[in-house]
């Protein structure tokens, strides 16, 4: 009988750890994967969530394969999606193309399903192989990096407001204020992880503390911004290597939110002179950042320079796992915030308009129908009308994981009557709204 055929899934036990580990290290190489087995165990809220692909072998159970889910809340405008995280998916080298990685793929979405999750996302540098399994790209990332002597200094005729900021490192005192900052800075930006109480809690008093090597920017006393460095020494583990020289990468950054944009750049300017500082500190003689150029800080070094580079794990990935669930929370996200991109004051540039959208739902035998009516001053979103618009547009499961970005973008890259959008999204929106002029973003815009 073919391996395929007798392979099932089951999640971890205690006593899989050091199995699953030989299974990781096996399928990606140690210089690939940062921890070691009961590390990344370890890392793993409940054992259940690594999930094993077994087969039985002479009466003796095999690992062939393994699959760590992590739980990534994320924030989706007003609400939060609850999201599965998947890790890696490793299979061991013996049984790679057998069919081994499909059952660990379906039986995650599976278990994630029965959890009560609305979608799972992975960044992975081999795309092709998760889209043939009804993945969908909704982000393609770069990695930027820069010498740390090429980024300007603050320009002298910012003096009298860089006064006013004071840069220095983080201390466990500013936790709930940085706790703040980072939630008010992520709300809107669909997708980044939504941290409780508990995650702050636990990132503060690990070993190392997550706040070693943040620098906080203080305005009036006020906890006004911080940026997060991850120092890159050479050599660097296989998934960092973008450069032959020691680095120092920009991983997080935030910026209180203020009504004065001028005062926001000047933070933004403060927090990357002193990860400047750090690197000239520290000896590393280059400054990188995983941020897309959607982050002004990420932006402010492509205009300066910086060399994009492809990021082993470059492209973030999603699928939809109960439509029901996401397509309820999308909806929401859409009568409160955009429709289909456009903002609440230019719907009257729609005019009236009746079209529906039928969502491929692999679960169930019917697609679900999402219909937008407007009488030219409000839109209205039904899920799963009595009635059928008379126009609909065949929505792919694939599809929809675009719109999952395309539908939440920040309101910065809406330009007048103008729409950002991922290319995948282009026949849809051209069918719905044909009038609208589309630009198309290359890259990580997304």
């Amino acid at each position: 009988m073919p391996i395929k055929e007798r392979i099932y899934c089951r999640g971890a036990t205690r006593a899989d750890i050091d199995a699953f580990g030989r299974v990781i290290d096996n399928a990606f190489g140690r210089s690939r994967v940062h921890n070691t087995g009961p590390a990344l165990a370890a890392s793993i809220h409940d054992l259940e969530y690594i999930r094993l692909a077994c087969h039985d072998h002479d009466g003796t159970e095999e690992i062939l394969g393994a699959c760590p889910i992590r739980d990534y809340p994320c924030h989706y405008g007003p609400m939060m999606l609850k999201c599965g995280g998947l890790s890696l998916v490793g299979v061991d080298p013996a049984y790679q193309r057998k069919g081994v990685g499909q059952a660990l793929l379906a039986n995650a979405e599976n278990f994630l399903h029965a959890k009560g999750y609305d979608m799972c996302m992975l960044f992975t540098g081999s795309p092709n192989f998760y889209r043939h399994q009804g993945w969908e790209l909704c982000v393609e990332t770069y990695f930027c990096i820069i010498p740390a002597v090429k980024i300007p200094a603050i320009p002298a005729g910012s003096k009298r407001a860089a006064d006013k900021i004071t840069v220095r490192p983080c201390t466990p005192a500013d936790r709930l204020a940085i706790q703040a900052l980072y939630e008010a800075f992520n709300k809107n930006r669909p997708l980044t992880r939504f941290r409780d109480d508990d995650w702050w809690s636990r990132s503060f008093s690990r070993d190392p503390p997550w706040f070693k090597n943040v620098i906080v920017a203080t305005a009036s006393d006020l906890v006004a911004g911080y940026a997060r460095a991850r120092l890159v020494p050479v050599p660097a583990p296989y998934a960092l290597r973008y450069t032959e020289e020691p680095r120092v990468d920009i991983t997080e950054y935030g910026v209180l939110p203020s009504k004065l944009p001028n005062l926001q750049r000047q933070i933004e300017l403060e927090l990357l002179a002193g990860i400047k500082a750090m690197a000239f500190e520290q000896g590393f003689p280059i400054i990188g950042t995983p941020l897309p150029g959607t982050y002004p800080m990420s932006n402010y070094l492509r205009s300066a320079g910086a060399t994009l580079k492809d990021a082993f794990l470059s492209s973030r990935m999603v699928q939809i796992v109960n439509m029901q669930l996401f397509l309820a929370k999308l909806l929401r996200f859409q009568e409160n915030i955009v429709i289909l991109g456009v903002p609440r004051d230019r719907w009257k540039s729609l005019g009236p308009f009746k079209i529906g959208l039928a969502v491929e739902d692999v679960r169930g035998k019917e697609p679900v129908i999402i219909r937008y009516t407007s009488d030219g001053t409000a839109v209205r979103v039904d899920i799963d009308p009595s009635k059928r618009p008379s126009t609909l547009v065949a929505v792919s499961r694939k599809l929809l994981g675009v719109m999952t970005m395309g539908n939440s973008l920040p309101s910065d890259l809406v330009e007048g009557d103008l729409w950002a959008c991922p290319a995948g999204l282009v026949p849809t929106l051209d069918a719905l709204f044909p009038n609208f002029k589309i630009i198309v973003y290359d890259g990580d815009n997304f």
